[in-house]
């Protein structure tokens, strides 16, 4: 285990472990599949949401709305992409040479899944580029700062939850289905679109999914209002799907030392 070994010898399985990462990441995503399919779409997406406000609610709705457009780009690649890190390890039969190596399945999990959250960040600060001159809408000059810390905290956050729903859904074979089902319910309780206060049920499911406070930081920084509070929140709310993504990677592999096998479907 990796708390028995040399510190020197550690650091330089976290770094391999990291490397090998980036690197099935270019495998899977290369550059240019990046620049002609997940950018595009993020931008489009974005289009289409600000348009729909628009025309829905006119231009108080489109503005409330261009920031929460732009952050949902960011789980095109951290909830929904970051579930490739542990379920090709599962398919491809390798699970156990991961539980049974030298540092936990949770840590090279986390350290092999990098690229996804900055990708997600890169993603949505260009979406946020090419969008915002086109709507009207300025963030340049100091309130860019505040935006860019949330949108590279909720890169971090809807991995967390990516990560966690993999982890519960790769025994079950399951993680489209989860991965989509969480990216639907954390967009739905973000208020992103729609304005916090209007469903009970959703403002309840928001204060425990990402992106909800990450989104009440950011419009509160475009508004000059203190901020710190929603963004403690929203990395409390983080951590806390991290915690569940190494409880559950530590029942599988709990189940696969007492079954003898990495099979569970």
């Amino acid at each position: 285990m990796a708390e028995d070994l040399p510190w020197r010898t550690r650091l330089s399985c976290w770094r391999q472990t990291a490397v090998t990462g980036g690197r099935q990441y270019l495998e899977d995503n290369p550059p240019w599949i990046t620049a002609t399919a997940i950018l595009p779409r993020a931008v489009l997406q974005t289009v289409f949401v600000m348009l729909l406000c628009q025309f829905v609610g006119g231009a108080q709705l489109r503005h409330y709305a261009s920031v929460g457009a732009v952050a949902l780009t960011l789980m095109l690649s951290t909830t929904a992409g970051i579930a490739d890190v542990p379920t090709t390890d599962k398919g491809s039969g390798t699970f156990w040479r991961i539980r049974t190596g030298q540092l936990a399945p949770f840590t090279v999990f986390v350290l092999r899944s990098w690229p996804y959250p900055v990708i997600g960040f890169t993603t949505a600060v260009l979406t946020l580029v090419f969008v915002a001159p086109a709507s009207g809408i300025v963030w340049l000059g100091p309130p860019l700062v505040p935006l860019l810390l949330c949108l590279a905290l909720l890169a971090l956050t809807t991995s967390a939850i990516g990560l966690a729903g993999a982890a519960f859904a790769v025994g079950r074979r399951a993680d489209v289905l989860v991965g989509n089902l969480l990216a639907y319910l954390t967009m739905l309780s973000s208020a992103a679109v729609i304005p916090s206060g209007r469903i009970p049920w959703v403002d309840l499911l928001g204060n425990v999914l990402p992106m909800r406070h990450g989104l009440a930081a950011i419009r509160a920084s475009q508004a000059h209002e203190p901020f710190a509070a929603q963004l403690g929140a929203e990395l409390v709310v983080g951590a806390g799907w991290l915690a569940v993504a190494w409880i559950l990677i530590r029942i599988q592999v709990h189940r696969a030392r007492v079954s003898g096998h990495d099979d569970f479907s």
